[in-house]
């Protein structure tokens, strides 16, 4: 004979409400990837697999460049939390600045990524990878830019660091100077 144990209705009801929050919120943390399709504007929705445009603060998402693609928005592009970026064999000309927050990571592999004017803050990680990655203006790095054949130039400023930049490559500055602090 089969017993069922004694249940007041009210809690029936509590196990609904937790096991869809949980629900919600494990759906909340997982990743969503964004791929280029063809090159064209970062804003475009004909660049993007299903024409979902990524955001211009990536986080919890990896976005993968896999053609030429262009920001001109003007929108600083910010890597947070498990946010990616990676540039793949293509070119991206971002003509507003980046800023990789702890936790993100900007990943360039055999690619050329051009970053505009204002302050690159580096808490994170950018690798660049038999890659060619230029900044116009400031960098300041309090995190880990890894070279693997790869060369940063730094057209005009000031490249702070204050982290570790490691590896084979080239760090070369054209206009203003570099400090390792």
């Amino acid at each position: 004979m089969i017993k069922k144990l004694p249940f007041s209705t009210g809690q029936k009801f509590v196990s609904a409400p937790i096991f869809l929050f949980l629900l919600l919120f494990s759906m909340s943390l997982s990743a969503q990837d964004f791929v280029t399709v063809s090159p064209g504007d970062w804003s475009a929705p004909s660049t993007w697999e299903a024409g979902r445009v990524p955001s211009y603060e990536i986080r919890n998402a990896i976005v993968a460049i896999n053609h030429d693609v262009v920001n001109s928005s003007g929108t600083n592009i910010v890597l947070r939390n498990r946010g990616v970026l990676r540039v793949n064999g293509a070119t991206l000309d971002n003509q507003s600045n980046l800023n990789v927050r702890n936790g993100g990571r900007l990943e360039a592999t055999k690619a050329q990524v051009i970053i505009g004017p204002g302050i690159l803050n580096n808490d994170g990680t950018i690798v660049v990878c038999r890659s060619q990655f230029f900044k116009d203006g400031n960098v300041i790095n309090n995190g880990v830019i890894e070279l693997d054949n790869g060369c940063f130039t730094l057209e005009s400023g000031i490249y702070n660091n204050n982290g570790t930049t490691s590896g084979i490559g080239g760090l070369t500055v054209l206009g203003g100077n570099a400090k390792n602090s």
